[in-house]
């Protein structure tokens, strides 16, 4: 299944934490289209990034309605950029998903 999970950040390059769940070619980093030079150089070479122009930037519903439009594949998941781990708990005990797991988590979501 194609899908790409799109994480909105904004002016939190040195805090983002959720494209490390992800291999780097499930992720597009969703920001304004003058942050892109902060986040290379926090994050690296590599990421797909989704430059949102600065009059469509201006609240977290237009910036995913942006996303919704702009979309690469039909299938997306929007996740928050401070997600640290994703899993379950079973008998009282945090199980976290590592990356293949959690991509297989999705898969069978769509």
């Amino acid at each position: 299944m194609m899908w790409k999970v799109y994480i909105p950040s904004y002016k939190r390059a040195d805090k983002i934490k959720t494209h490390k769940l992800f291999k780097k070619e499930k992720v597009v980093i969703v920001i304004g289209e003058d942050e892109k030079e902060s986040y290379e150089k926090h994050l690296g070479l590599g990421y797909n990034f989704l430059l949102i122009p600065k009059e469509k930037n201006t609240n977290i519903a237009k910036a995913r309605n942006f996303m919704l439009e702009n979309a690469e594949t039909e299938n997306i998941l929007m996740m928050d950029d401070d997600v640290d781990s994703v899993g379950y708990y079973e008998k009282n005990k945090k199980c976290k998903l590592n990356v293949e797991e959690l991509e297989n988590f999705i898969d069978n979501g769509f």
